[in-house]
Parts: C-alpha cells; sequence; structure tokens
C-alpha cells in the first residue's frame, strides 16, 4: 500500500494538517478525524446545507462561494474530531469551520475527499483478495473431488 498522510481505522480516517500558513497571517494545525463515507442521510443534510448557505440567488453565487458552500456543507457532515482552530468558530457564528482562509477549508475538503478514496480503494483490494481465495479454495475443493473419483 502506498504511502499516504491519512491512516485508515476501520470507517473513519485520520489526518494530521501539516503545519500551514494562512493567506492572512496566522498557522493552522491539527488533527482531523473524518467519516470515510456518508450515509443517506448525512449526505441529504449535506446537501440541504449546501442549498442553504447558497441561499435563494444560488445561480448567482461565485465560483468561490459555490465551492466555499460544498466544502462547508461536506465537512460538516464528514467531521468527526477537528482541532481547536476549526471548532473555535462555532461560538462565534454557529459553524465550525467558519474561518477567514477559504484554501484551508478547501485543504481540509481535499483530505476528506481522499480519505474517501482510500477507503473505496481499501474495501475494493479486500474484495478482490476475498474473491482470489474463494477462488483458490474452490479450485483446491475440485482437485481433491477429482482425485476421489
Amino acid at each position: 500500500m502506498e504511502k499516504t498522510d491519512i491512516l485508515l481505522e476501520g470507517s473513519t480516517a485520520t489526518w494530521t494538517m501539516p503545519p500551514t500558513t494562512s493567506e492572512l497571517g496566522g498557522t493552522y494545525t491539527g488533527r482531523f478525524v473524518f467519516k470515510c463515507y456518508l450515509d443517506p442521510l448525512s449526505q441529504l443534510q449535506a446537501g440541504r446545507q449546501f442549498r442553504e448557505y447558497l441561499g435563494a440567488y444560488a445561480g448567482m453565487a461565485t465560483e468561490s462561494e459555490y465551492n466555499l458552500a460544498y466544502a462547508l456543507a461536506q465537512l460538516s457532515q464528514r467531521i468527526v474530531t477537528a482541532p481547536p482552530f476549526w471548532t473555535s468558530t462555532v461560538q462565534d457564528g454557529g459553524l465550525a469551520g467558519n474561518i477567514g482562509d477559504g484554501s484551508i477549508v478547501l485543504m481540509v475538503l481535499d483530505a476528506a475527499v481522499r480519505a474517501q478514496d482510500l477507503f473505496k480503494e481499501k474495501i475494493a483490494k479486500e474484495r478482490e483478495q476475498l474473491l482470489d481465495q474463494s477462488i483458490k479454495v474452490g479450485e483446491q475443493i475440485m482437485k481433491e473431488r477429482q482425485k476421489g473419483e
């Protein structure tokens, strides 16, 4: 398996954000734990939040606004635990991750999506290994039956 900065643990993934200097000053770092996938209700909730963030005139949103709304809605459902810089914004505006630098938000979303991709790859490899093992066992049983006839 290739080396990555994301550690899978069951259906969650841990990512430690390297110290990253913001465009607006300050440095962000910390440990995030993400869900590796969203269940149907979480997907619906993220979609509702996304539409709510964009508001009634969503078609007039800039690409940047669209991307930030999507990122914050997805992360609200994907993040299990987050460092203080992320969670401290809840007390100010009721929204975790409401930080001044949108590129940091998008960086966190990128890690969450990479975690999901790694999880899917892991599941696919495990499925393939199980299938290969089942085929080998089946072939062995067939050989033993043929010897017995």
